[in-house]
């Protein structure tokens, strides 16, 4: 009988002490995921130019620093301008793998309608989470 008594004083010793240990937590203040350098970093070539509807169209460049074994999609996001949204067509852009590069066109519709002059700003995102995390953020 005084085996036991001995072991359970033990067993409840050994909780006491686990549970005291865990009584505080501490919290890294550090990011989950750190960027790496050696993700590559994306470029967009701004474009300010004039698209006459129906005639003309704009060629930008979306690029990589460096080539990765996944393809990339880049989607527009319009965040203003004169024009609406069936005046011109943005398609979304793909990066292919290995490649560092691709092309966006911007085309003006002909719509047959009078207008003065308009323009459209926004943004390129990439809207797949996956993708995302295969290049530097901010970029």
């Amino acid at each position: 009988m005084r085996k036991y008594l001995k072991y359970n004083i033990i067993g409840l010793a050994i909780l006491a002490m686990a549970i005291v240990s865990c009584d505080t937590a501490s919290v890294d203040p550090e990011s989950i995921v750190e960027p790496d350098a050696s993700y590559p970093t994306v470029t967009f070539t701004a474009v300010d130019a004039t698209v006459v509807e129906g005639q003309t169209a704009v060629v930008a460049t979306i690029t990589l620093n460096k080539p990765i074994t996944k393809s990339l999609t880049f989607t527009p996001v319009f965040t203003g301008g004169t024009a609406d949204e069936h005046s011109y067509i943005i398609e979304p852009t793909t990066i292919p793998a290995y490649e560092t590069t691709a092309e966006v066109i911007i085309t003006g519709v002909l719509d047959n309608i009078p207008e003065s002059t308009e323009n459209v700003t926004g943004t390129w995102t990439i809207t797949s989470l996956a993708e995302k995390y295969l290049v530097q953020p901010g970029t």
